[in-house]
Parts: C-alpha cells; structure tokens; sequence
C-alpha cells in the first residue's frame, strides 16, 4: 500500500472526529525514579531501567491514575543516537486502531518538510506474532522539530491486541544514522513482559 494513500486515506476518515487521545493535552506528571524497575499503575507491565544497550531516561503519567503513561528509553553507539518513547494507555472506546494510528502518523507528517518513507505491518512487542502492528517511518529534516535539531527519521509503532484493554505505542527517533544502521527498537520491546497488558 502506498503511503501517502495510508496515511492521507485513514487521516481523511478521522477529520472531523474529535479524538480526546491520551498522552495529549493532560495533565503530566514526571516520575523521578533513576534506577530500578518501575511498573505501570495500570496494565502493571514492568519497565526495567535498562535493556542491552537502552537505558530508561525518563517515566511520565499522562493521566492522574497512571492508566496513560509513558517511557523514554535511549540507546547511544558509533552510528547515532535512538530516542524510543513507549507508551502504554487504556484501548478508546468507539475508535479503532486504524484511526489512532492515522492520528498518530498525521502529527509526525505536520513538521515542515516530512516525507513519509515506509509503511510496515510489524510483530507484536514480545514478536510472538509476526504481522499484529502498524508501523510508519518519516524523513524529518534538519530544523524540522525545532531550531538547531539535527535531522532523523522518526517511527511510529502501533499495536492493538484482540484481547486485553490496552494500547501499546512508541515513538522511535534515529538521530545521525540511516536507515541502514537504525537500531530495532522491537529489541527492547520484545525484553517487556507484556502478558499483563493483554488480559
């Protein structure tokens, strides 16, 4: 499937729709833990503070009870350095994945000069099953996401399981390297215990 198609076909379908999205407009609170593994109040999924070469740099909650959060991992080697941001929120009722993916993929597309690259069905995050998320790449140039910037190429990865009541998101941001040497952010997904989040 052509990206633009996806992406301006499933933006198009959402147009109109109000999404109150979780992670967007709310309430933020930043957990000060260094160290140490930290779980989500909600789905109970445990985030440890490192994983191979990711290390956990910050845990924030979007939402007063901690059902909406979200934790920034970085990895660092000779080729660049990769911001993978993942969150873990409540599935919305009355909206589908195709439509919170669209929604997603829309916001990268907004930075001047954003080129969308690739579109993917990717594994799950434990890569149990090989085609059960939606996956986008984006070109994002120098100075795009603010002055001084370097340029990257941003992911956005969604999955939305059968069963259980959660939603599994990251945002993966590959700076100095190429496509070529971007690291697999599913490398750190796939060290998550998700089992808890699909009850």
């Amino acid at each position: 499937m052509k990206l633009t198609t996806l992406t301006t076909g499933l933006a198009l379908a959402v147009a109109g729709i109000a999404l109150a999205f979780p992670s967007e407009g709310q309430a933020q609170k930043r957990i000060e833990q260094q160290t140490g593994p930290w779980k989500h109040r909600g789905a109970g999924v445990v985030f440890p503070d490192r994983v191979g070469q990711f290390e956990r740099i910050s845990i924030t909650e979007f939402s007063s009870n901690g059902r909406d959060a979200g934790v920034r991992y970085k990895l660092v080697n000779d080729d660049g350095t990769l911001s993978v941001t993942v969150f873990l929120y409540p599935k919305i009722k009355g909206v589908n994945c195709a439509e919170i993916f669209a929604d997603g993929a829309s916001l990268i597309a907004k930075y001047p000069g954003a080129q969308e690259d690739r579109f993917w069905i990717s594994p799950s995050p434990d890569r149990s099953l090989p085609s059960a998320a939606l996956s986008i790449r984006f070109d994002v140039p120098e100075n795009s996401t603010g002055e001084g910037h370097q340029a990257s190429l941003s992911d956005l990865y969604l999955y939305c399981p059968a069963k259980g009541d959660w939603l599994v998101k990251y945002r993966a941001t590959w700076f100095g390297g190429t496509a070529e040497n971007f690291p697999d952010p599913l490398d750190l997904m796939s060290a998550i215990d998700w089992s808890s989040a699909e009850r």
